[in-house]
């Protein structure tokens, strides 16, 4: 703001809203997600309702006309894909018809004719590639994928009573252990996500950037790194360089044998546990108060969240699972290998093969491109048959 506009009041109000970014969005989304907090009268919600119109929609400077193209322009905002309304906003239409030509610039912009469907195909699944919401989720695919197959693996080798070099058997552990402990992270930053496009959506596009994820993935892995990093320490401490070289049945107890390294583990386990349940709970009741003005997105931001909290429970049962596994041992002796089967199909897999139906197919955009291409191979399928 320049010193000669220090005095007059128009010019000071609007360099004050710029600054803290109070635009006419801010009061629509205030307009349109408002609550009633308690202690506040009827009246009192009256006027607060009246007032966030009135900021919204300047009545007083606005002829009916220019009102009408306003809500016209919010419902045409609504109806659009996801990437060509923000690209469209970013732009700041005033009206319908401007953002109508913005959506058709934009459209016309990505679209390559000459092409065949198949070179096509990429084009139309760029929202899982640019959307930070997509971006974690197929990384908790990934990772759950690696992790499931490293844990069956190790599983079958100690059933079938295969012993390996434990130099080799650290390798293998280690990103097993690393899987397993970015699975609530990644839980906790996808209801993080959650929480941002739900309670501070003008500022999603801002905080929620594909960079930002891709930085925030990094970070993941460095904090399941640098649990795992002391106890590989430990070990060669306090271990002999013999006992590298020495075979054993590829499970971590028998690994990280020092006391060191088990309390070590408890003590990441409880702190994991504590960090993402206090997030998930926050973000929960945050997306549930939002819910209350009857929001169908957030009441089902609210629901993914819960789903998220029980998947993450179910994923924390992992930290029981020796004591669960001695306990109904010595209750049920005779049923020992039984129970071995039941616990690890319980913990290491069910866990792991929900995320797709707990995120994935509950979301509307990846489950019309999940029938989409799920349709069009059984067709070539019955094709090829025929």
């Amino acid at each position: 703001m320049d010193e000669d506009q220090s005095d007059s009041y128009d010019a000071i109000k609007a360099a004050v809203l710029s600054k803290f970014n109070v635009t006419e969005e801010t009061y629509r989304f205030r307009f349109r997600s408002i609550s009633v907090p308690v202690g506040e009268s009827v009246r009192e919600t009256y006027g607060r309702i009246k007032g966030l119109y009135r900021r919204w929609m300047r009545p007083d400077s606005r002829s009916k006309e220019e009102i009408g193209e306003t809500i016209i322009l919010e419902q045409y905002l609504r109806v659009l894909q996801p990437d060509v309304r923000t690209w469209v906003k970013e732009n700041n239409p005033k009206t319908g018809e401007e953002a109508a030509d913005l959506a058709e610039r934009y459209l016309a912009a990505h679209r390559e004719p000459f092409k065949s469907r198949e070179t096509e195909r990429p084009r139309s699944m760029e929202i899982f590639r640019f959307n930070p919401r997509y971006i974690l989720f197929i990384h908790l695919v990934l990772n759950e994928t690696l992790q499931l197959t490293l844990s069956v693996s190790l599983y079958l080798f100690g059933n079938s009573l295969f012993t390996i070099y434990v130099s080799l058997c650290v390798l293998i552990l280690l990103p097993a252990i690393l899987t397993t402990r970015n699975t609530p992270l990644n839980l906790a930053c996808m209801a993080a996500e959650c929480y941002i496009s739900v309670c501070i959506p003008l500022r999603h596009g801002n905080i929620c950037t594909v960079k930002k994820t891709y930085i925030v993935i990094g970070i993941m892995w460095v904090i399941s790194l640098l649990t795992i990093l002391p106890d590989i320490f430990i070990l060669l401490i306090t271990e002999e360089l013999e006992f590298l070289k020495t075979r054993v049945f590829c499970e971590r107890d028998r690994v990280f044998r020092s006391s060191y390294s088990k309390s070590k583990r408890d003590a990441s386990h409880i702190f994991f546990l504590v960090v993402v349940c206090l997030t998930l709970f926050y973000t929960y009741f945050r997306i549930l108060f939002v819910a209350k003005a009857a929001n169908s997105d957030a009441k089902k931001a609210r629901n993914t969240i819960l789903l998220h909290g029980f998947q993450m429970l179910m994923c924390m049962t992992l930290y029981m699972q020796s004591l669960l596994k001695q306990l109904l041992i010595y209750l049920f002796p005779k049923h020992s290998i039984s129970i071995q089967h039941a616990i690890f199909i319980l913990i290491q897999i069910i866990p792991r093969c929900l995320s797709p139906v707990v995120y994935g197919i509950r979301d509307k955009t990846f489950r019309m491109y999940f029938k989409k291409y799920f349709i069009c191979m059984q067709v070539k399928a019955i094709r090829v048959q025929t």
